[in-house]
């Protein structure tokens, strides 16, 4: 899939120039014409005489058709300013908004040299990482594996301390949202919360196009690589299957993991998704309701977690846990409660043990760090997939 977001900054140009040309042009010939009307009207022999009154009571004749002409381009104009507004609304809806996934991804090449510290700002960049952040063995290991996109690259990190005696081991694989890339500090914030649990293991991976990972950012290669990804951690822990492996996602990287556990190819049973919408198309209608409408089916499509949050929710053996606050301003919590309702294990398939928790909480934004309730919520959810 080609990369929208160059064509769809090339249209809105393109269609602003057009605007704004179009309308000068329309106004300058109809005034032309209607400069021409008013010499010819003074050079005629009659200029300054009265025109015949017509006999149904109207106009006089020349002066009607003088003054009738102005109206009819004024009218015209509006109507191709109204169609181009219409058409720049409908292009920026199809390509521009629509493809978040492409905007605001971060190449490695623009990241910081130095390491990001718990001091730095939220959006700091670095493959660097704070040793005191991340001791000895937690530091994250470069690892790069292979999709139809080229080298998609991620970072392994592992706790082998556990803490309490006879933790079993905790492997997650971590699909993040759309911003950035996997070295951005607010998430690193994220990964030291997750190596504190203890005998963890946390794979994080970037989509192609961010970061070091290469390729062109696209909503197909979102799940090319969390299929990549689940395939490097699968062998990395010998297993067989992804069956031990706990899928966990944010915002758009929620959809990521849902579509990814969601597959046939899976039998994982232990999903985790904070701050996700079920319906691509309708979290944007609700952002924006005068653009809803204009998504292009395909584009709409491209994330809808219905099909396979349901496949999961009837998978013997399941455990989900969901977070979303109701201050978030860019997910609605509407969209939150919908998913749940197609996420949640019925009550044949749900895990004995294993308690499928939805967390509504409302003190944080979309972006703010993960608060002291969700924590709570989302550590006791993993303690009990650990052990079941």
């Amino acid at each position: 899939m080609p990369d929208y977001t160059l064509f769809a900054w090339l249209g809105v140009t393109a269609i602003a120039l057009v605007l704004w040309t179009l309308p000068q042009l329309f106004i300058a010939c109809c005034g032309s014409k209607t400069g021409a009307a008013q010499v010819k009207l003074e050079e005629s022999p009659l200029a300054g005489a009265t025109a015949p009154a017509r006999h149904d009571g109207g106009s006089p004749a020349s002066t009607e058709h003088v003054a009738a002409e102005p109206v009819t381009c004024e009218a015209l104009t509006i109507a191709v300013i109204c169609f181009l507004v219409l058409a720049l609304v409908v292009f920026v809806a199809m390509f521009g908004l629509t493809g978040m996934v492409t905007f605001w991804n971060v190449k490695a090449s623009e990241c910081q040299a130095a390491p990001c510290t718990s001091a730095s700002a939220a959006d700091c960049c670095s493959y660097a990482v704070d040793p005191l952040r991340f001791p000895g063995p937690t530091a994250p290991v470069d690892v790069t594996y292979t999709t139809t996109d080229g080298a998609m690259h991620g970072w392994l990190m592992t706790n082998s301390t556990p803490a309490s005696p006879g933790d079993g081991w905790l492997t997650v694989l971590y699909s993040h949202g759309s911003g950035a890339n996997v070295a951005v500090n607010y998430r690193q914030q994220r990964y030291q919360w997750l190596l504190s649990l203890g005998r963890v293991r946390v794979f994080v991976y970037d989509y192609p196009g961010y970061g070091k990972s290469e390729g062109v950012p696209s909503y197909e290669g979102t799940g090319r690589a969390a299929a990549g990804a689940a395939a490097f951690l699968q062998a990395h822990i010998n297993a067989t299957s992804d069956a031990n492996i706990t899928y966990l996602g944010r915002s758009l990287g929620g959809n990521v993991a849902v579509a990814a556990i969601g597959a046939s190819s899976s039998s994982s049973r232990r999903l985790a998704v904070q701050s996700t919408f079920a319906s691509w198309g309708s979290n944007f209608g609700a952002l924006f309701p005068f653009l809803g409408w204009a998504m292009v089916p395909g584009f709409q499509g491209a994330f809808e977690a219905g099909t396979q949050a349901q496949a999961f929710a009837a998978r013997p053996g399941a455990c989900a846990y969901e977070s979303h606050s109701t201050a978030d301003e860019w997910v609605p919590i509407a969209q939150g409660r919908a998913l749940w309702e197609l996420l949640k294990p019925t009550a044949a398939a749900q895990a004995p043990g294993c308690t499928s928790t939805f967390h509504e909480y409302n003190t944080a934004l979309h972006d703010d760090p993960l608060t002291a309730g969700e924590r709570a919520a989302l550590g006791a959810w993993m303690q009990t997939a650990r052990a079941s």
